[in-house]
């Protein structure tokens, strides 16, 4: 078998191309369709310390990137007041390559998973959507926002959704990777 993989290494360097240019498949999904308040939900440490409520969690500068992040949880900004819809998806690494043209927004953070258990929690009540048991560690997060056109913060309801991508990695700062600006 290791045989095979040097011959397929051989293959990608003489097609000019690397393992990195290569379609990241997820090792697990889970499909995310809750009610939530306040344009957010959080992924997180069990437990988490964090304080989603500081105005130091939602700055300025995290609610315009739609991510708001302290070392141990990650608040995700959504773009209908209400529903929460789309997947998550545990995978080996972010992919360098996504193609964001169908997305609207993107964005890319980490935090730190002390306890080994992951958790997605709506806003204010904080009930456990989604519990997830992964290596203790620092993992990486990438938001794909789609349909924001038609939400706003006063939207109950829209058509947003958004598919993440989680990873272990090395602590990162926020990136966006595309904005959205509403009109």
């Amino acid at each position: 078998m290791g045989y095979n993989i040097i011959l397929f290494i051989r293959l990608l360097v003489c097609l000019n191309t690397s393992l990195s240019a290569i379609v990241v498949t997820p090792v697990k999904s889970y499909k995310l369709n809750f009610y939530t308040s306040y344009n957010q939900f959080y992924i997180g440490d069990k437990g988490y310390k964090g304080n989603t409520g500081s105005s130091a969690f939602w700055s300025k500068q995290a609610f315009s990137d739609r991510l708001a992040a302290d070392k141990d949880v990650l608040g995700i900004g959504i773009g209908s007041y209400g529903h929460v819809r789309g997947e998550v998806l545990l995978v080996g690494k972010l992919n360098p390559n996504a193609n964001l043209s169908k997305y609207d927004h993107v964005v890319e953070g980490s935090f730190k998973l002390a306890s080994g258990v992951l958790q997605i929690t709506n806003c204010p009540d904080n009930v456990i959507e989604l519990t997830l048991k992964l290596k203790p560690g620092i993992y990486n997060v990438r938001v794909y926002s789609s349909n924001l056109k038609n939400t706003g913060l006063d939207e109950g309801e829209g058509d947003d959704s958004y598919m993440i991508e989680i990873c272990p990695g090395n602590s990162i700062s926020r990136k966006v990777l595309k904005r959205h600006i509403f009109q």
